[in-house]
């Protein structure tokens, strides 16, 4: 799911990943852009994206910490 998500961790910490929403549009618009050639790599993008991302949620060191 695109837009914000939470995890708990072993730490008793909370991960929350929030999408910006240029960042979703930017995501729909190249998807886009590749289905109108390749349907199925545009869905294998997204499914790619999509797990590095939510991977960020246990690994920590992978992503950029940003202030609010």
């Amino acid at each position: 799911m695109i837009g914000s998500s939470q995890r708990h961790l072993q730490s008793g910490a909370w991960v929350k990943i929030k999408w910006l929403a240029k960042a979703i549009q930017n995501l729909d618009d190249e998807t886009e852009f590749i289905a109108r050639d390749n349907p199925l790599a545009a869905q294998l993008l997204i499914a790619r994206i999509l797990s590095v991302v939510d991977r960020l949620q246990t690994q920590l060191a992978l992503g950029k910490v940003l202030s609010d």
